[in-house]
């Protein structure tokens, strides 16, 4: 039987989903978001629409603790 998961987990403000985040992997973003850490001189816009998990692919990338 599968763990009970409530609101909290899986809606996390401010804070990284670690239950419903879907690695991106076919599309490679994680690994082009990641090409700007090592290119000083680029920026990088995400868009896109609400709830997609812009931030949170953002995020996986740069830690707020890095």
């Amino acid at each position: 039987m599968p763990a009970t998961l409530y609101y909290e987990d899986v809606f996390v403000p401010g804070g990284f989903p670690r239950h419903t985040y879907n690695p991106k992997g076919t599309l490679q973003l994680e690994e082009k978001v990641s090409d700007a850490a090592r290119n000083l001189c680029k920026l990088v816009v995400v868009t896109g629409h609400t709830e997609l998990g812009k931030t949170v692919l953002v995020r996986s990338v740069f830690p707020r603790d890095s």
